[in-house]
């Protein structure tokens, strides 16, 4: 049976903006088991499991590939797996051997804004600590101050990766319109800082022509540097067709969404998760002077960079972006392999 919920947003986080309404939570029963092996390249060998305690994500961002999926349930509503803190309990007790680390969530966000989401994340991730499981999550929401102090007495067991690739309040809307503001996501770097967190900034994804100038990187960097930010991440906004219908549809000005469509048109595509799948990207010149520009900005502010081969997988680039742990700066982007381009836009 599905349970309507009313949306109620955690925090103090407004209940409305300008032209949006935030999704109907609807709780369903989880069939199969909470803990399952990921097939993300970005994950390492360090994850033997995830957790999406959600189908579907509050977020809304509008270049979110998982919006994509077959399964995705819509804009206007989002599924909460209601029973996943007894099933989690049931499969702790069963397995002869934990997962060394599980990662919250690869295609919703934990952190999205209604309370009894954020009970659930809460509640799932002291099981896990409790019985010595790591635990990592990537998100863009808002996240309870509850939480820093069940991850205190953890420090070495909890990964976090804050996503953020703006501080401008309304091209954060536009991107990302029921997300935590930039201003609001600043206070969980700031947070996670002082409770010890390991801590990664993701710069994800630069957006061409709207996150990538260089004044907007040399604002975050300065930002985050003084905050006592010491680890970025980063890579470009990949796409696949009903993706980058849904950016253009949303964008505001006839010519940023013609740049951002020739971008694309003019660009490369690429396997992913192992040759899976074909995504999108801006041609590798055009990523490798965004990358480079970059590195040199995040370099003057004692910032060091990593960059996602796997979403670069046409570059020569040494590392993955590694969303279990803090990572070592990469080196500059390489050119592309002959024979690499595949066929997704006519």
């Amino acid at each position: 049976m599905v349970q309507f919920v009313k949306p109620i947003m955690a925090g103090k986080e407004p209940s409305r903006r300008v032209g949006y309404c935030p999704p109907r939570l609807e709780i369903i029963e989880r069939k199969s088991d909470v803990l399952k092996p990921s097939s993300l390249c970005c994950l390492g060998r360090a994850f033997d499991a995830t957790i999406n305690l959600t189908r579907g994500c509050p977020h809304r961002c509008i270049y979110c590939y998982a919006r994509g999926y077959r399964n995705y349930p819509g804009d206007d509503r989002v599924l909460l797996y209601g029973n996943t803190v007894e099933k989690l309990r049931s499969e702790l007790f069963r397995r002869r051997r934990l997962p060394q680390t599980v990662y919250f969530s690869s295609s919703t966000d934990a952190f999205g804004p209604y309370r009894l989401l954020q009970r659930m994340t809460y509640e799932t991730m002291r099981m896990l600590l409790e019985h010595g499981v790591a635990v990592s999550f990537l998100t863009k929401g808002y996240i309870w101050r509850r939480f820093y102090e069940l991850w205190r007495p953890y420090p070495r067991l909890v990964h976090a990766q804050v996503g953020l690739n703006t501080l401008n309040p309304k091209i954060a809307r536009c991107l990302e319109p029921l997300a935590a503001t930039p201003r609001r996501r600043l206070k969980n770097v700031q947070r996670l800082l002082a409770a010890d967190i390991e801590l990664t900034v993701r710069i994800d994804p630069l957006v061409p022509y709207v996150t990538d100038a260089p004044d907007q990187m040399t604002d975050l960097c300065r930002q985050l540097a003084g905050m006592g930010v010491k680890h970025l991440s980063a890579a470009y906004l990949f796409v696949r067709p009903q993706i980058l219908r849904n950016i253009l549809s949303d964008l505001p000005g006839t010519t940023l969404r013609r740049r951002i469509w020739e971008v694309y048109h003019a660009g490369v595509t690429v396997p992913l998760h192992g040759g899976g799948c074909a995504i999108r990207l801006p041609a590798a010149k055009y990523r490798a002077a965004g990358y480079e520009r970059l590195r040199r900005i995040s370099s003057r502010f004692g910032l060091r960079l990593r960059l996602c081969s796997c979403k670069n997988p046409d570059m020569n680039l040494p590392d993955k972006c590694n969303l279990a742990a803090v990572g070592s700066a990469t080196t500059v982007p390489g050119r592309l392999p002959r024979g690499q381009q595949l066929v997704l836009f006519s």
